[in-house]
């Protein structure tokens, strides 16, 4: 983890400065082929599945994947050509499978995977074809994000949880946790309907007519007036 977390690091503070400089370093990186380090890695930590009864090892997998979910955006900000890992099919699924996690460890990976696909969907338009048409990708988000707001209504709050007093008995560290789920899950709201925006702009999904996928329920639920609690300011 520390060695993709430097890694991150380095590319992101010599960005823009020396253009040799990163062409090297994304020759190393393999970053503008479908199977290069990076894609090979990520996709490694997409497929793996800890078990569900080992909470560190849960942990650990996560804070790892997480890492190298930053290090991919970094890549694709930095180099447009790592897209080219992005619009590979196998890639893109195993992406798409990662936001069937709903469990809160996950929410900040899922959250780093979709800031990843929203990049390069916005640069690359064979990437954008690849999640949009072959994938259903937009439907994939509108569907999670209904799912999400199902479970960010469901949690157990009423007013606003950020400004409230928390017990000073026991129940200050149920409260916390709350905090900790009702913050992570409206972030994750959030960055779905950026997806939703990316791909709304996305000339594939209009020429293909999927932008109607806002005719149906989840019109309804981005209606109801108790999702104007995702639109609270604080983080």
């Amino acid at each position: 983890m520390a060695a993709l977390r430097a890694t991150g690091a380095i590319l992101d503070s010599r960005y823009g400065q020396n253009r040799t400089e990163m062409t090297q370093l994304s020759q190393m990186l393999g970053l503008s082929v479908p199977h290069g380090i990076v894609a090979c890695a990520l996709r490694g930590l997409l497929s793996e599945t800890p078990p569900a009864s080992d909470s560190a090892a849960q942990e650990r997998h996560y804070k790892v994947l997480l890492a190298a979910l930053d290090l991919f955006q970094i890549t694709t900000a930095s180099n447009h050509q790592t897209t080219a890992q992005l619009g590979h099919a196998g890639m893109i699924l195993a992406m798409l499978e990662l936001m069937q996690k709903t469990d809160l460890r996950s929410l900040p990976a899922v959250a780093a995977m979709l800031r990843c696909l929203e990049l390069a969907a916005e640069v690359s338009g064979s990437t954008a074809l690849v999640l949009f048409r072959e994938f259903h990708g937009l439907q994939a988000f509108s569907t999670r994000l209904r799912q999400e707001v199902d479970l960010l209504l469901g949690l157990d709050f009423q007013g606003d949880i950020y400004n409230a007093e928390p017990p000073a008995d026991d129940a200050g560290v149920a409260h916390w946790l709350l905090l900790e789920e009702v913050t992570a899950r409206r972030r994750l709201c959030r960055q779905l309907l950026k997806n939703i925006q990316v791909a709304l702009q996305c000339q594939e999904v209009v020429q293909a007519g999927f932008a109607n996928v806002f005719q149906g329920p989840l019109m309804e639920v981005l209606k109801d007036r108790k999702s104007t609690r995702l639109n609270s300011s604080h983080d």
